[in-house]
């Protein structure tokens, strides 16, 4: 038998598939919860409830196991014992139970930060521990997990001085990421997962997708990793990464999808991957298009606006059916919907998209088409690509930075236009022979406003200073800003 423990607000008991499941409001009192008569007789009631509805031999059996279970001494027997850690819960609510907990478990902190993760490493423990965290494939070891949440504080540290713009620090991290050479290892977690690609050699896709995913979040910048399936072979998938972009001094507010796997390293050799940014900064939708022709498809809720997709089907089809003038229905599956929204335009900062949410939210009638008016306006999100222009201009004050911090990339202007010229023919030229589409990205055509850039100077910062006055696009741009 097995336990699973969750933190509530009020004490549960329920059992399923030979686990018992307690929610627990203190962890001090886990052996009460487990041994509550009047918790279990509960679950008992309720399951009743489903069986005079329909006749099922799994709730059946389950109920009978549950009358004729024996009261727990201790938690010696549990086959493994689990607890998650939600994100409310602090070091000091759970320090004094580990402290005293003589039994082995598995603590889950997918819904934590990583600062808290850090935290909980660091406790006495009477057993040590497992952690299982969302960015690894598998369970690790308390010191593994520890030791490898130092490498990445360590550089996103580096990345959080306030000096750089939240496209610049994404920047950064995808340039630090191409350096890493794409290399299989025969156990997959050792190249897919967070500690073991921290610490070791190997990394493949979901390593580089899981590394940027936990460093971008740390610094503040929402992101998650977005799962392709191969139509073709179902063993060999991909993984890249989706961000909120929310940065006032490009003004974009919109998601990005970024793929260091495809612009990284191939070998010691390669000196060229530092000019490579093809699959930096596209939008999702954009992405998702190329990347069909590879066979990749990207399902369910890694698609565009699949995470919100149910809620806007509950919220029409409770429409559809006349259901939206009840009030407590209505209130529960257009108050899901809205409460999602307004967290997604927020972290966006997408002002207009939170009007129009208020706006519609504020009527007593909400129709079919304020929901589809919703739908269409958030699915936009997935649409806008990082142009030529913004581009160019976050290439530049990027490598300005890295130049300043002593990184390895050379700051030469002309090779930052080059750069940004060679991004803007190949995407266009896929655009054009993918989709038939030249104006898929629709970006200005200003790179006839370059001027020849004259050399000499040694000092590198004032040349590019120079340089940026003689460069029409990015002035027009800055409009006397962020210089």
């Amino acid at each position: 038998m097995k336990l699973i423990v969750t933190f509530a607000d009020e004490d549960s008991f329920s059992f399923r598939d030979d686990t018992i499941c307690l929610r627990v409001s203190n962890l001090n009192r886990l052996k009460d919860v487990i041994n509550n008569s009047d918790l279990r007789q509960d679950f008992i009631d309720e399951n009743r409830i489903l069986l005079d509805a329909a006749y099922d031999d799994t709730l059946i059996d389950e109920v009978y196991q549950v009358k004729n279970m024996p009261y727990f001494e201790d938690f010696s027997g549990f086959e493994s014992i689990k607890i998650a850690l939600n994100k409310g819960v602090s070091v000091e609510q759970v320090r004094d139970f580990f402290k005293s907990f003589p039994y082995k478990t598995i603590i889950d902190t997918d819904d934590m930060d990583l600062t808290d993760v850090y935290r909980f490493c660091t406790l006495d423990y009477a057993a040590t521990p497992m952690i299982k965290n969302i960015y690894n494939t598998e369970v690790v070891s308390v010191n593994e997990m520890k030791e490898s949440l130092e490498v990445v504080f360590d550089f996103a540290k580096k990345l959080d001085d306030g000096k750089l713009s939240p496209l610049e620090k994404l920047m950064f991290l995808y340039d630090y990421l191409k350096t890493r050479i794409y290399k299989e290892d025969k156990n997959y977690s050792n190249s897919a997962s967070l500690s073991r690609v921290t610490l070791g050699e190997s990394i493949v896709c979901l390593g580089y997708s899981n590394l940027f995913s936990a460093i971008a979040n740390l610094i503040g910048i929402s992101t998650y990793v977005k799962t392709y399936i191969n139509m073709l072979n179902k063993y060999d998938g991909h993984a890249t990464v989706v961000s909120y972009i929310n940065d006032d001094k490009y003004n974009f507010h919109s998601f990005l999808e970024f793929d260091p796997t495809w612009d990284s390293r191939n070998s010691e050799k390669d000196i060229g991957f530092v000019s490579k940014y093809y699959w930096f900064g596209l939008s999702p939708v954009f992405s998702e298009r190329c990347k069909k022709v590879s066979a990749l498809s990207a399902v369910g809720r890694s698609a565009s606006g699949g995470n919100l997709l149910r809620s806007f089907n509950n919220c029409t089809q409770l429409i559809k059916l006349g259901a939206s003038k009840d009030i407590k229905i209505s209130k529960r599956m257009f108050g899901t919907l809205f409460e999602r929204l307004e967290e997604e335009f927020t972290k966006l900062g997408y002002n207009e998209g939170l009007v129009l949410l208020r706006d519609i939210a504020a009527k007593d009638n909400i129709t079919k088409y304020d929901i589809d008016l919703l739908h269409l306006t958030y699915l936009k999100l997935f649409e806008n690509n990082l142009g030529y222009d913004e581009f160019l201009r976050l290439l530049y004050f990027v490598r300005r930075s890295q130049f300043v911090y002593g990184a390895d990339y050379e700051l030469d202007f002309e090779d930052v236009v080059r750069v940004a010229r060679r991004r803007e023919t190949r995407t266009n030229l896929i655009a054009y022979i993918l989709f038939k589409d030249r104006d898929e990205y629709r970006n200005v055509t200003s790179l006839r406003e370059f001027k020849t850039i004259p050399k000499g100077t040694k000092d590198k910062l004032q040349y590019d200073k120079e340089r940026l006055e003689l460069v029409k696009t990015l002035r027009r741009i800055n409009e006397g800003r962020n210089k």
